[in-house]
Order: C-alpha cells, then structure tokens, then sequence
C-alpha cells in the first residue's frame, strides 16, 4: 500500500501568504512582567500613602513642634495641664474667651481689667512657657481706676491662656496670666508662641503705692512716662530670662531690679537699691538720698555673666581678646540741708565696670566697694610717690591739716588712710578687689566741685621691674581705678572727705603668665576718708599683687 501525502488548498490570506512573526525571547519577557509588578506595587504603595497622609503628616508636625518647643502636641484634645501658682496668692476673676471654631478667624484679641484705685499694694505675675511678651507701666489715665490691658498675638490656641485677677495673702492685688506647660502648635509647624502685649496704666491723680512688684519670667519689661511725683515705697521687678528691664525714671524707698538681661534707667532711692542683671547691659544712673548718718543709703550692683553651654575658658593673647562692654553706674549724692550723710555703695562684675560719683555732699560718709571676677591673672608689684596740696573744703580755715598714712599691707593690697581731724579719722572707706577686667571707680570733680582740676595738683609715678622692660611714668589727671588688661594694672587710690581729694595712682605691667583657668589674683585697696592741707606730704608705698590659685 502506498501513502499518499495530502495536498493542500492554497487559501487566500492564509499563513503561507504572510511572513511569520519572530518570537519573543524570554528573557525580554520576564523584564516586561517584572516591570508591571513594580509599577503596581509602587502604585499601591502611593495610593496607600495618600490614604493616610494626615495622619502621618499630624505625626511629623509634632515630631517638629516637640523638638522645637520641648513640648508634645498631642493628636487629640487634653486638658491643659498648668506650672503651680505661687505660693499664697488665689485667683480672682478671669477672662472667658469666645470660642472660636478655628483658631485661624482671629490673629489677636484684646481684654481688658481694672483695679480699684484704692490699692496700695499692686502685683503682677506670670507661669508658663507660652506666656511671655512685654509688660509696660505708664501714668497717663484721667480717670480713678487702674487700667489693665493684654493683647494676646498668635496664631495658635490660645484660648487655655488664663488672665485673672490676683490676691496674695499679704493684700497685694493685681493681674496673672497663666499659659498651659503642655499647650502647643496644632495646625502648622510654622507657628510660634504667643506675644502678649500686657499694659498697665495708672492714674495720674496717684502719687504713691506702697508697693509695686512684677514676677514675669519670660516678658520684657519697662517703666515710662511716670510723673514726677509718684513714690514707690517698695518696688521690686523680676524676671527668670534674657529679657531686659528699662526704667524711664522713678523714685522709691526701696528698689530692687533682678534678672538675666540687662538693666537700664534713672532711679531715685531713699533707702536702699539693689540691680542684678547681664554685666554688659547694666547702665544705671542713681541718685542716693540719706539724711541720717548713722543709716546709710545702700546701693548693690551685680553684674552677671551669660550662661553659656560648653564653653571652654581659653588663655588668649591681648590681642585675641574680645572688646567687652563696660558695665556704667552713676550715682549721685543727696541730702536735705547738704550736709552730712552716709552712703554705702558696692559693685561687682566679671567684666569691666565704671562707678562714677557726683560731687559729695559736706561731712558725709561714703564707702566704695568693688570687685572683678575672672580667668586671666597677672603679678607684680609698683612703687608710689605722690605730693598733693589740698585746701580744707569746709571754709573753717582754723588750721586743719590733712593727715596721711599709707602703709604695705602684703598680700592684702594697700591700706592707707587720711583725715582732717581726730573726730572724722574712721569715716569712710574705699576698697577694690580686682581678678580680671576693668573696673573704674572714680569721683567726678566738676565745674560745681568746691575742689577743681585746678586746686588738685598731683605727681605720681610707677616704675616696673628690670626684667618686665622699659618703666613709665603717668602724670596725667584721673579720675578712675582700673586693671587695663589681664597683665596689666592701674590702681588709683583715693578718698574724699568735704570734697577734697586725695589721689595715688601705681600702675604695673606684667609678662605673659601660663597660669590655668582657676588662677587668680586679688587686689584690695583701702582708703579711709579725704584729708589734704597746703603742706606737701610725701610717702612711699609698695603695693603689691599676688597670684593666687583658688
């Protein structure tokens, strides 16, 4: 049997018309698969982010607010949570705000409180981190009433911000306003923390309170345009941070100033006065008011240093040091009949200051102490010589002669000492301790002095070592007690009594010293009260500064 094969039909448009397709290598295949796959997954992954992206984007604004703020907001509403309340005080009345629905309807409000002019006794404080801005006192209100305002800037919640009225248990009355520790930015990482504006305005018919005191921490505080007649019996301002404290002008029996900043303006004190704040940024002008001898008017300054976190102390050269700001007390004196008196006025700093006193009212009594605190040391020892020619400024003409003494004191510095009479031996006092820096305590004598530049003839010169190099010689009039620089030193020692001035000047300058950062040196100067005569007096003193390790 034969097989015969099966013929077939030519078709038209069948595969045998057509050229074949190639087939796809397998390879190219799988990358194709592979590519859709991650395309879908990529697209899950998006759409997936999209679906919660307000939750994760709630997440990461309080990540950011916490870091910024050091505080947590929390994704759901809490109660607030508030720092104590100081001790002894209750509150009174407070502000209801409106409740808005979105914060962002409004970028400030404002409200407004009063306090009865009755008042005496007036206080004024603030708790938490959010509450801080400016606090301003003036005295232009016609009226019988203590006007209280706050303007409350933000674009955050403020609506836990609590302002009240206050009650201490001493009778003290006034306004609080108390932020939330746990409030935070809600609806943007942008937001900062709210600037309250709080002002208060006095009537002008007031003029005394028995006491005004502040207690706000994070606000910048200032007292203007107050007439001349009001009387502060106690005022004491405070603050907890770098905010300054500005006062116009104003009077009181006591004052007292203390914060981190820097302190500025006119204060007129009968009793005592007391400033605490950034060395750099304290420029006061006092004037001190005394009328019993035996109860001196105080004054205390003290200058502080800037916090700062790591630093290192470092031994520079003079060169490298950095130019600082001087520290500028001005003080004047005061009595009623311009006779007698006794002031006590004290400064210390760690950086340069200058004390300058106006001219010393007849008879009175002052003591002068001052003190510079820091690093950079430096040694040595001077030779003085002086001759002074002083006339007696009472106008008694019966023969008074002005009595010197000046003595070598070793490591204590130089003690001297001068007087008019056996009567007046022991007043007044005049003492520097000196670590680093530059400190000034000076008399200013002026055109109204009854002892001028003219009447004050005086030779002073210091001499150095050998091996420290060339010495020098001063002559010129000064009226200032300073340590220039860290290797060198200019002692001006004076006292005054009636006015009359005794000046003896030494200056010294030093090698290089390798000493560490707790090294220091310390020099006390003593001068008990002011003699002087026509007789020429010359004495001869050492004085001598010691490098110490503390």
């Amino acid at each position: 049997m034969s097989i015969i094969p099966a013929i077939k039909p030519d078709i038209p448009g069948s595969s045998s018309d057509l050229a074949q397709e190639p087939l796809q290598p397998a390879g190219q295949s799988r990358w194709i698969y592979c590519t859709k796959v991650f395309i879908s997954i990529l697209l899950s992954f998006i759409l997936y982010s999209a679906a919660s992206n307000l939750e994760r984007w709630e997440a990461f604004r309080s990540w950011l607010v916490q870091d910024i703020y050091g505080s947590v907001v929390p994704e759901k509403k809490i109660s607030p949570v508030y720092d104590p309340i100081p001790p002894g005080i209750e509150l009174g009345e407070c502000i209801k705000w409106d409740d808005y629905s979105d914060v962002h309807e409004v970028s400030s409000i404002s409200v407004s409180l009063s306090l009865d002019d009755s008042a005496r006794d007036l206080l004024f404080v603030s708790r938490g981190q959010l509450a801080s801005g400016t606090f301003r006192l003036t005295q232009s209100n016609t009226g019988n009433r203590i006007n209280v305002n706050a303007t409350v800037s933000t674009s955050l919640e403020y609506k836990d911000i609590k302002i009240c009225k206050v009650v201490r248990e001493d009778g003290a009355v006034g306004v609080g306003i108390f932020a939330p520790s746990n409030s935070a930015p809600r609806y943007s990482p942008c937001n900062v923390p709210p600037n309250i504006s709080f002002n208060v305005d006095l009537p002008m018919s007031m003029s005394s309170l028995n006491s005004l005191e502040t207690d706000l921490p994070r606000f910048r505080q200032s007292l203007t345009d107050l007439t001349q007649e009001m009387f502060f019996h106690k005022l004491k301002l405070q603050s907890a941070s770098y905010q300054p404290i500005s006062v116009e002008s104003t009077s009181g029996e006591n004052i007292k100033i203390k914060t981190q900043g820097g302190v500025s303006g006119r204060f007129t004190a009968n009793s005592s006065f007391s400033v605490e704040g950034e060395a750099e940024d304290i420029d006061v002008e006092l004037n001190l008011v005394n009328d019993d001898i035996d109860r001196p008017t105080l004054a205390r300054v003290k200058g502080v240093q800037r916090s700062c976190w790591g630093c290192q102390p470092v031994l520079r050269e003079i060169s490298e040091l950095p130019e600082q700001k001087t520290m500028k007390i001005s003080t004047n004196l005061t009595i009623p009949d311009n006779r007698g008196g006794a002031f006590d006025i004290a400064a210390t700093s760690p950086h340069s200051f200058s004390i300058k006193v106006g001219d010393a009212p007849l008879d009175s009594v002052i003591n002068i102490a001052a003190g510079i605190v820091g690093d950079n040391v430096t040694s040595g020892w001077g030779d003085l010589e002086f001759s002074d020619a002083v006339e007696d400024p009472s106008g008694r003409n019966t023969g008074r002669m002005r009595q010197l003494r000046l003595y070598e004191a070793h490591r204590r510095g130089v003690r001297g000492s001068t007087w008019w009479s056996e009567e007046t031996k022991s007043r007044g006092n005049v003492s520097l301790i000196v670590d680093r820096g530059i400190g000034n305590l000076g008399h200013d004598c002026g055109s109204n002095s009854r002892i001028t530049r003219e009447k004050i003839q005086r030779r002073a010169r210091a001499e150095a070592p050998a091996q420290w190099g060339q010495g020098f010689r001063c002559s010129s009039f000064a009226s200032h007690l300073h340590l220039l620089r860290p290797d060198q030193a200019q002692v001006l020692l004076f006292s005054w009594k009636a006015g009359a001035l005794q000046w003896n000047r030494v200056k010294m300058t030093a090698p290089n010293t390798n000493a560490g950062p707790g090294s220091r040196i310390s020099i006390k100067v003593g001068v008990i009260e002011i003699a002087g005569n026509s007789n020429k007096l010359r004495r001869r003193a050492h004085l001598e500064i010691i490098f110490k390790t503390s």
